[in-house]
């Protein structure tokens, strides 16, 4: 058990590492068009051309030549807002974000602060712009449009919750993923994987080498990038092997997989995923069950 806990505590680590190296990746900025558009996205690649963002979970394709300026010193959850130039009876400009207007006055946010100004004072009252605009679909990025095959790595850290976890309390290992673009439809990916796990004891070793074939729905909730949230469930079988130091024996059994997780950490083609995952080999007279973290990695082809 002791082993467990300090595996459980190496893997939470694995996660908070690749956490930071996701978060650290990516880089919003206030990207501005040459009409008073702005927009807080995250970039994903700015080149001396082009800039490509990720807004509202769409990506776009931006040429620099159509943008008045980029801030990645402004940074914030996606949101969108117009800046107007506003000309006064005494020939001055002032220009600023609208922020709210009375009967009398109209107030705006500028990079000195929040400026209220009377609207006799303005010359050009019909260049206020007010409201949320949105990035126009001809804009979208549309390689990034279609599904993406997926290919990754994952490790695994479970507790054994079958009859004999007392022998076999952890059981630990690692796999790889394979999700084809042409089997995604709408929110639903079908994948394959392929895995061993081992579970060590003091009588005895078992092993597992396990293939599946799986389901998975995915949803961005709430607009939200970072709120992409999945349920997987899987079917297949394993190669369960059990090993002394004076016998062996093997047989391949059944076994199923439930899976729900997250994975709203994304860079470029790169993409974080963890879940919890619970997984049971049925053999002919009992059944072996785990349960645990699953973490890995894919890159989006």
């Amino acid at each position: 058990m002791k082993r467990f806990k300090n595996c459980s505590k190496l893997l939470l680590y694995f996660i908070f590492f690749l956490s930071l190296i996701a978060t650290s990746s990516l880089f919003p900025a206030e990207i501005v068009f040459q009409n008073g558009e702005a927009y807080i996205a995250d970039t994903l690649s700015d080149t001396e051309k082009q800039i490509k963002v990720k807004w509202k979970d769409k990506i776009y394709t931006i040429y620099k030549s159509d943008l008045a300026n980029i801030d990645y010193s402004k940074k914030g959850e996606d949101t969108s807002y117009y800046y107007s130039t506003l000309e006064l009876n005494d020939g001055s400009r002032i220009k600023g974000v609208f922020a709210e207007e009375s009967t009398d006055e109209v107030t705006l946010k500028t990079e000195l602060g929040f400026l209220t100004i009377p609207k006799a004072n303005l010359k050009n009252p019909s260049a206020l712009k007010k409201g949320h605009p949105s990035l126009s679909d001809a804009l979208l990025d549309p390689e990034a449009q279609h599904p993406e095959t997926k290919i990754g790595i994952y490790g695994d850290l479970f507790r054994n919750i079958g009859r004999s976890r007392d022998t076999f309390p952890a059981i630990y290992g690692g796999g790889l993923f394979f999700e084809p673009a042409f089997l995604n439809y709408n929110r639903w990916q079908i994948g394959f994987r392929s895995e061993y796990l081992s579970a060590p004891g003091g009588s005895g070793n078992f092993s597992f080498f396990t293939n599946q074939v799986y389901a998975q729905y995915s949803r961005i909730y709430q607009n939200n990038p970072m709120l992409d949230l999945f349920v997987n469930v899987g079917a297949g079988v394993s190669d369960v092997r059990y090993a002394t130091t004076y016998t062996t024996s093997a047989g391949i059994d059944p076994s199923i997989a439930v899976q729900v997780g997250w994975q709203g950490f994304k860079f470029r083609n790169s993409q974080l995923r963890v879940s919890w995952k619970t997984q049971c080999v049925f053999e002919r007279t009992s059944q072996i069950c785990m349960q645990g973290i699953e973490a890995g990695v894919l890159i989006r082809l």
